[in-house]
This record gives structure tokens, sequence and C-alpha cells, in this order.
């Protein structure tokens, strides 16, 4: 059995073995730094019992003969399984395996407070390494930094399940592979929303989507709060505009020229408003009316059709009856039919009472024509001065 040796006032070394149970039991006052020496030429086992110190040990320190990539190793009890080896020429430990870092461990790091990465210097970097994709969290000195920086996708995962992922082209997509910068897929039976919000009431709060070309101008979509006041009548409104640069200005398209495509429907309350065909159906508009368009515009309704006016007082309306009859309305201060170009009829003029009007009523048929040289409309009676042919 060996025994303690001395180097020197300050250094103490136990080179040989202890074989004898708790031989070192009793108290030991010890206030100089303890060296195991570890030169023997073969390996050398504490058994039967490890010693221990009663009291504290100022600053122990452990260090091999020589230095090496393995120069000092801890085994579990079967003496062969390596638990962790200490590299003592390049400063570094590993856990389960020989390091090739300063901290290289084989297996699942885990902490019950803060892993911390610090440097005063330099980035402050965790990486997570596969033999494919690597893994990156880096603190910079002013920018934190989260990816791959291998050429392969970011994942970001719930309960086990993929929910955002970016690719290598920096294409963002929500529960699907992205084909855009912003890809968003929803596979429930459900609506699918894209939620911009603005939680704020005030007079100048707007939510929206702002969108921008290479010129730097564009348009939004916007969405005013319930008391906007910046601009008169958009409060609770929903607008699209566009810059005041913009000089193609907004276009509501459906398709190619030529191709066959959807129509462009306008509605209230679920309700065809205006209906603009498709271009192999012509492009005809249709107000009040979906389908069977008759003409490039087709007004439908029971009621008063069609309405021009100069303001809410001096107007004239058109209303077609139940039997086709038109009727032609003047309202204003001093309303009066004026043409300033000659006027040719295929039909007959009648007053308001379906009589013939000042005693003449004046028809045209498909292969004659007449000039009605002036024309007044006063109490229910056209009055016209014509050429007959």
């Amino acid at each position: 059995m060996g025994g303690w040796s001395g180097e020197g006032k300050d250094t103490i070394y136990w080179d040989g073995t202890i074989r004898a149970k708790n031989i070192l039991s009793e108290t030991i006052d010890i206030t100089i730094p303890i060296y195991l020496k570890l030169d023997q030429t073969t390996a050398q086992t504490i058994s039967n019992g490890a010693p221990y110190f009663s009291t504290a040990i100022k600053t122990p320190i452990i260090y091999p003969n020589a230095d090496s990539t393995t120069a000092i190793k801890i085994n579990k009890a079967d003496g062969s399984t390596n638990i962790v080896t200490i590299d003592t020429t390049n400063g570094r430990v590993g856990v389960g395996k020989t390091p090739g870092s300063t901290l290289d461990v084989n297996g699942t790091i885990k902490s019950t407070s803060t892993i911390e990465a610090n440097s005063s210097s330099d980035a402050s970097v965790w990486s997570i390494r596969q033999s494919g994709a690597s893994t990156r969290l880096e603190g910079g000195a002013s920018a934190g930094y989260f990816g791959t920086y291998t050429n392969h996708p970011m994942i970001i995962q719930t309960n086990n399940t993929e929910r955002v992922r970016v690719d290598t082209a920096g294409k963002v997509g929500i529960g699907t592979t992205p084909s855009n910068i912003l890809h968003t897929k929803e596979t429930t039976n459900g609506a699918s929303y894209v939620r911009i919000e603005n939680a704020s009431n005030g007079s100048s709060a707007i939510a929206g989507i702002y969108m921008v070309n290479d010129a730097g101008t564009g348009g939004v979509q916007q969405v005013f709060s319930s008391t906007y006041s910046a601009i008169p009548g958009v409060a609770s409104a929903y607008r699209i505009r566009t810059d005041n640069a913009m000089s193609g200005g907004i276009i509501f398209d459906t398709g190619t020229t030529g191709v066959a495509s959807a129509p462009i429907q306008f509605r209230t309350a679920g309700t065809n408003r205006i209906y603009i065909e498709n271009e192999s159906s012509g492009g005809k508009i249709g107000m009040g009316v979906s389908s069977s368009i008759g003409a490039k515009l087709h007004i439908l309704s029971t009621t008063e059709q069609l309405r021009l006016g100069y303001d809410t007082s001096n107007y004239k309306s058109e209303t077609i009856s139940s039997t086709g009859s038109c009727t032609i309305t003047l309202t204003g201060t001093t309303p009066k039919n004026i043409f300033s170009q000659t006027i040719r009829a295929n039909g007959g003029y009648e007053s308001s009472d379906g009589s013939a009007g000042l005693s003449a009523t004046y028809n045209f048929d498909a292969t004659t024509s007449g000039n009605i040289t002036s024309m007044t409309f006063k109490n229910g009676i056209l009055t016209a001065v014509t050429t007959l042919p």
C-alpha cells in the first residue's frame, strides 16, 4: 500500500492504493492544496468506500502527469465504461465521449434553471447539429438570431406538429409549405382568416394592409375605427385606395383578355347589385339582373330605373312600366327638354292622357323619317315642330 509523500511545503501527494475501509474517516484539517498524484504506470483504485474529509478542502486540484486529449477519465464501476473525459491539451470536457469542443455531451442536457452562453467579446451561440440540418441560437452585440445556417428550412412546432415553416428562400408558410412570400392554409371545415386588428377606438385608429411596388408607391386596404374623424364619412368603414402617384389606379380583373373567366359581382346583404359578365359573354353590365343581360348596360327594377341629375333637386327620371311604357319625368326649378340636334323617330308622340296631343300624332315607319326642328314638354304635353317626309 502506498502512502503520503511531500514535494515542497505546500503540496501533499497520495501515490498508492487505498484498500482498507474508512481509513480516512478521522477528521483532517488541511488548509493547503491537496493534489491526487496520477503518475502511476497502472490505474490507481479507491475501493471499499470513498475517502472523505470532514472539514473543507481548500482549492482541491487534480491534474495528470502529462497533458493529452484523454488525460483524465471517470468511468463507471465496471472500470471500462467512460462517463467523463477531460482533454487537458485543449481544455475540453466530454460527457460520454472524447470531447471535440469545450463542452461536448453525448446525450440530453436538462436544466431546472437557466443555461447561459455568455461572451463579452463575441456573439454567444447555441448550435445544434445533426448530419443534415444545423440550427443556431445566437445573441450578438446588436441583434439576436435563431434559425438554420445550413441549406434547410426552419420549422416551428407545437404539440409535436408543424405550425410555421420558413423555407430557404425566405418564404413563410403557416400550416403549409409556402409557395408565396406569405402562405397560410387551413384544412378544417370552417372559415380561414388572416386577422389584422387595431383594438384602439381612437379618432385616428386604422387597421390595414399596405402594399408597395419598386417605386415606393402602392395602395392600402383599410378599416377605420368607430370614432375616426380625420377623413369625413369613413368611421367604421372599409376602404381600398391608392397613393397619389399610382397612375394605373385600381383594377378589378378576373382573367386574361380573350379567355373565358368568372364575372365580377358587387353585392349588398348577399344580393347582386352590379354584375359584370365575363369576357366570353361580352362584358355586359347588369344592375338588378345577373342573367340574360340583354345590352351593354341593363337595368332592371319595378320602380324608377334611371335618374340623371344635376343635384338632388334637379334631375330627369325614367321609368318603364309593366306594360312597357316609358315615363320621363323632369324635376327642377324650370324643367324642360332641350335638343341641340335633329331628332328622328319611328314611333308616335302622345299626350299624357293617351290622346294625340294638339290633335296630331306623327308616325314614322322604318323606311321614312321626319325632322323635329323643336320640341317642348309642358303640362304633360309634348309639342313638336316637325318637317314631315
